[in-house]
């Protein structure tokens, strides 16, 4: 037990576990740098910093982590405390992502509390949350781009893991099954305001951000970038929200949006005039369209593309083709692609001179058959027609 202050310092080939009770590390706004030499340890990292023990505190300490392990890990710890902490990944060179730092922080087992982690350079999370661990968020932390900010794995016969956020600082997306385990991802929220075509695209760039439309906003061929030549093409993210606010988004015949990740969720808005579909949702889990209308586009209303989405209070209005369109690529058959399913909750309301939904189920490249399905409100539809070919 004791509080202890540390210089600069290079873990080369070592691995330090810190299991001492009541111990408080203060990093004196100093280093460590944790640098493997694979090549002298059969082609594995052997250098790492682990918190093992019980009311642990580490405060003010930047780690450089020159493996592919992550920079710290908390192992069966109790009642740790982190905070001021910065954790460093290999700088991205046109390396395989398998020689990049995959994670900064590794929590398992353990409760934990944490302000102000920055994390860099993570190839694909930043903090993972394992072996039914408790985190407590007390501020916003700074995270890497383009990867998860955090995920919660729960393997089977482990307890669940428990995010405590009272502040609200992070969304949470849906709870999804990947390999046989339970996640979650989450994405600290970024608020943002957008009153131009270009504030919006702007906003949606980045997970966790929910952007608000500050008026009714017509897109002019003459304000889109420059390197737009036949439309706008207008990419949602995962883990992004676009809260129209009650305004509208008139696309003017220029643009269409695509949305493409999971956890996204459009609402309040009205989707008018798009180039093709008002809305192509492709190879996306978890989507939520929430009073959202979607009228006059060039073809479809909806164009669900093996994704599954939730429709509430939805309303599909004067659409050149169907009021929705619900299918799947026959030629893409991998894990990460899958039949496509669409649940209505609440009303859905619909005014097409054609067809009001249509689910094509297509015979697959490798003779199965696909299984898209449309779960509607009972007694919504008085007519239906089932064409096998």
């Amino acid at each position: 037990a004791g509080v202890y202050a540390l210089d600069n310092y290079n873990l080369v080939n070592e691995n330090i576990e810190i299991k001492s009770k009541n111990i408080t590390i203060d990093g004196n706004n100093k280093q460590i740098k944790i640098i493997s030499n694979a090549s002298t340890n059969n082609g594995t990292n052997t250098a790492g910093l682990a918190v093992k023990s019980e009311n642990a505190i580490l405060k003010n300490l930047k780690i450089i982590n020159e493996t592919t392990k992550p920079g710290l890990t908390l192992y069966g710890a109790k009642n740790a405390k982190l905070s001021e902490i910065t954790i460093e990944g290999i700088e991205p060179n046109g390396q395989d992502k398998k020689e990049l730092s995959g994670v900064a922080l590794d929590i398992y087992k353990t409760t934990v509390e944490l302000t102000n982690i920055t994390s860099s350079n993570s190839v694909y999370r930043d903090f993972q949350v394992r072996g039914g661990s408790t985190v407590t968020l007390l501020s916003k932390n700074t995270h890497s781009a383009g990867v998860v900010h955090m995920q919660t794995i729960q393997k089977n016969g482990e307890g669940e893991n428990e995010i405590i956020d009272d502040s609200k600082y992070y969304n949470a997306g849906v709870e999804f099954e990947e390999n046989g385990d339970k996640k979650v991802d989450y994405f600290l929220k970024i608020e943002k305001e957008a009153a131009t075509i270009q504030e919006l695209l702007d906003s949606i760039k980045t997970g966790g951000t929910v952007v608000k439309l500050k008026n009714d906003i017509t897109l002019d061929w003459d304000e889109l970038p420059e390197d737009v030549l036949e439309y706008l093409n207008i990419e949602v993210g995962r883990n992004v929200t676009i809260d129209g606010n009650g305004y509208t988004l008139d696309l003017n015949g220029v643009a269409i949006f695509v949305l493409k990740g999971k956890d996204i969720v459009m609402k309040n808005i009205t989707i008018d005039n798009s180039f093709d579909h008002g809305v192509n949702i492709y190879n996306s889990k978890n989507v939520l369209l929430d009073k959202v209308v979607l009228s006059n586009s060039y073809t479809n209303g909806i164009f669900v593309n093996g994704s599954t989405v939730v429709l509430r209070d939805v309303s599909t209005l004067h659409n050149t083709n169907e009021g929705i369109k619900i299918t799947r690529s026959r030629t893409l058959n991998s894990p990460s692609h899958f039949d496509s399913e669409v649940k209505v909750e609440g009303t859905l309301t619909q005014k097409e001179s054609n067809i009001s939904v249509n689910v094509m189920n297509l015979e697959m490249l490798d003779g199965t058959k696909q299984d898209n399905k449309f779960i509607p409100q009972p007694g919504t539809y008085i007519n239906h027609k089932n064409d096998e070919n």
